[in-house]
């Protein structure tokens, strides 16, 4: 393993990054303009009805916020919608809250997570793998920090492959790059869109499950998930969110994560190329 001497230093940030969870904004309520109560109720009608008239159509992500605790359907829909994508588009799995780990949560959806091959992925306990999105208001972790997302604990880590047969042609293909992105909704958007893409749950999730790197030679082992598409010379390209240099600890940690994938890399004469997402207001 190269770079040893920064093995004990990285060992605890690893670790820490792959059970880190997003949090999300809160919805500001609008306040709702007064009417007159000296206009005639036919007038203030009117009124109203005109401006609802002149104003654009809601986006649908803005519906998500308002549904937060009604229809979960609705929910789901709106929550897909931000991401450009419908039912049709992804497998995901509704639930109700149930269970420990999501005892404080509002339900949401699963993320089903199969392999290349179209098979389900099993986690380390032998039950079907698959990552939870929650629906608002979330959950909270052991360390009390809210869970936008959240796999069962000791479920372990896989990549994420929302391919086609026709797709896998393509991520197979060692003439053209290997390309990863944070996010299995992104993951999916783009290969729908004809661009196929591996999805990781977050920037260590190249990691392979804890599990198997128990010992300072396999520390940063990469996953089994993606060894069959990592050919001698082959282009690899990791995607990271747009939140990368949000601040000075977040951008470390990021710079960290591209050195020891493409470290790792290098055992399979694989070049590593990192895409940071251009800001675009609050989305990542």
């Amino acid at each position: 393993m190269k770079h040893k001497d920064l093995i004990k230093h990285d060992r605890e940030l690893v670790n820490t990054e792959l059970v880190k969870t997003d949090t999300i904004e809160t919805t500001v309520e609008e306040s709702t303009p007064a009417v007159n109560e000296e206009e005639t109720s036919s007038s203030s009608a009117a009124a109203l009805a005109s401006e609802e008239n002149n104003l654009p159509a809601e986006p649908p992500w803005e519906r998500a916020k308002a549904l937060e605790e009604d229809d979960l359907d609705a929910w789901i829909d709106a929550d897909l919608a931000r991401s450009g994508l419908t039912r049709d588009d992804i497998e995901i799995e509704p639930f109700k809250p149930e269970g420990k780990l999501v005892k404080r949560s509002n339900g949401g959806y699963k993320i089903i997570y199969r392999n290349f091959r179209g098979e389900r992925f099993l986690d380390t306990n032998g039950q079907v793998f698959m990552r939870k999105r929650f629906r608002p208001p979330l959950p909270l972790s052991r360390e009390n920090v809210e869970m936008k997302y959240a796999t069962d604990p000791g479920a372990g880590n896989h990549c994420y492959f929302p391919i086609r047969s026709s797709d896998l042609d393509q991520i197979s293909n060692p003439e053209l790059p290997l390309i990863l992105v944070e996010g299995e909704k992104k993951a999916r958007k783009a290969t729908i869109s004809g661009v196929p893409m591996i999805g990781l749950a977050g920037i260590w999730n190249w990691l392979a499950p804890k599990s198997e790197r128990r010992t300072v030679t396999d520390h940063y082992k990469i996953n089994d998930d993606l060894v069959p598409f990592l050919e001698e010379g082959r282009d690899v390209y990791i995607i990271y969110d747009s939140d990368s240099h949000q601040t000075r600890n977040k951008a470390r940690s990021f710079d960290t994560n591209t050195l020891r994938f493409a470290s790792e890399l290098l055992e399979f004469k694989c070049k590593l190329y990192r895409i940071d997402m251009p800001a675009d207001g609050s989305d990542k």
